[in-house]
């Protein structure tokens, strides 16, 4: 029997982060982390191809993969719009010539708090 997607996935996702740990590990170089002290970007090198593909397929694979564990109707709803967002766009508007559209948006900001 076939391996399904996910199961195919979730191995090629293995096998890419070990690849990376393990040139990260020969390197002397710390793995990734959201540490305080920690990098601030990636420490894998462009001119590592090799690792660099590696790196781009763990992140396709990962998305591709939370899409297909969601499923349609979970992944499509997951990109609703955030109170965040709603104020960021409110704001944009403020900044518009029109003076209507100005009123409206300061209208909205404060009956959204």
């Amino acid at each position: 029997m076939a391996a399904s997607r996910i199961v195919e996935l979730a191995s090629r996702i293995a096998a890419n982060t070990n690849k990376i740990n393990d040139y990260l590990v020969a390197h002397n170089l710390s793995t990734p982390s959201f540490d305080v002290n920690g990098a601030q970007d990636t420490l894998i090198p462009k001119h590592e191809l090799d690792i660099e593909s590696a790196r781009t397929a763990i992140i396709d694979d990962t998305l591709e993969l939370r899409r297909l564990v969601l499923g349609p109707r979970e992944y499509l709803m997951s990109y609703t719009v955030s109170p965040l967002q709603k104020r960021q766009a409110m704001f944009a508007n403020c900044y518009n010539s029109n003076s209507t559209t100005n009123l409206l948006a300061s209208k909205l900001l404060h009956a959204s708090r």
